[in-house]
């Protein structure tokens, strides 16, 4: 477990960045770079975050060179940041991705501890005010389906991205947190679980088409069920969860720590949806692939008592191209 400070009576702002799938080619590409990169400069500037995380999918795995363009860039802001890795991070194996882990470590700002518990640097991050640990932010590890480090011919390859050994090593660091007094976690991870299917489900009007509703008028209490009301964000496409039923969200359920979930992976959703007490949440992907869709990251912010308020930044790249003419 990791721990970084947070100033007693003022707020400890989280920033996440996900999906950017910038590959070699697209960091050497003036017009792709300088997009993404005015994108996240924005995002720090508008949010002075105290730590930026990454909920995965840097760029697709055999394109060794995008990592070292994320990291420097990630570095450049004199802010610690950490991450979980996705799929696509995953898709060229686990010694390509050693590589990876290993070439981020040498940056002085990356905050990672390259466990192997449960995944590829699964961990926490225990935010401390000097008088105790407040929240906890659980960052989880996203396996590759095709991946090579899940043999073709093993009869349980179905545990490819959140499995059931995860539901012990989550028992245990909320547990551990616990014993440390804090009572409030946030869980980070790529491939959102089966329960955000549920929740849009419950949540959305059925009489309305998703593909109609825009980020904007998506905070209109008309699109939503009773009880859904302060849900925000659009569902442009499929839910595209893990097969397996995890029990994850019913233990998460049971320990009473994990108020917040926040995943990566569908690329043009944005929905935040409190479901039955825990607010599952895409963040707002920080590059645009060529799709029409709002851009940008999610906030979060940590109060002394451990409490997070969750909203998303968009950024208009439009702007920012024309502010660089």
């Amino acid at each position: 477990m990791l721990t970084i400070k947070k100033k007693k009576g003022t707020d400890f702002k989280i920033l996440n960045i996900t999906d950017t799938h910038l590959v070699t080619v697209d960091w050497e590409n003036p017009a792709v770079r300088d997009n993404f990169v005015s994108t996240v400069d924005e995002l720090v500037r508008a949010t002075s975050p105290d730590l930026i995380t990454m909920s995965g999918d840097i760029a697709f795995a055999e394109w060794t060179g995008s990592y070292k363009y994320f990291g420097d860039l990630m570095n450049k802001y004199g802010i610690p940041w950490t991450m979980c890795w996705g799929n696509h991070d995953h898709q060229a194996g686990d010694e390509q991705l050693g590589v990876y882990e290993k070439q981020f470590l040498g940056y002085s700002n990356f905050f990672y501890e390259p466990t192997r518990e449960f995944g590829v640097g699964s961990n926490v991050i225990a935010i401390d005010n000097g008088e105790r640990v407040v929240h906890g932010l659980v960052m989880i590890d996203s396996f590759d389906p095709a991946s090579p480090t899940v043999p073709e011919d093993d009869p349980e390859k179905g545990k490819k991205i959140l499995c059931p050994e995860l539901i012990e090593w989550y028992e245990d660091k909320i547990n551990m947190l616990k014993k440390l007094g804090c009572n409030e976690s946030t869980l980070i991870t790529h491939v959102p679980i089966y329960e955000y299917k549920l929740a849009i489900d419950a949540a959305l009007k059925s009489e309305y088409n998703r593909q109609d509703i825009s980020y904007e008028d998506s905070f209109d209490e008309k699109y939503w069920n009773d009880g859904y009301k302060d849900s925000f964000g659009v569902t442009h496409e499929s839910v595209c969860y893990s097969d397996l039923a995890t029990g994850l969200f019913s233990c998460m359920k049971k320990l009473g720590s994990t108020k917040n979930v926040l995943v990566g992976h569908d690329h043009i959703n944005n929905f935040s949806i409190n479901y039955e007490g825990i607010r599952l949440t895409y963040s707002m992907a920080s590059s645009s692939h060529g799709l029409k869709k709002t851009v940008g990251g999610t906030l979060l912010t940590v109060d002394d008592e451990g409490k997070v308020n969750l909203r998303h930044v968009p950024v208009d790249i439009k702007i920012i191209a024309r502010a660089r003419m």
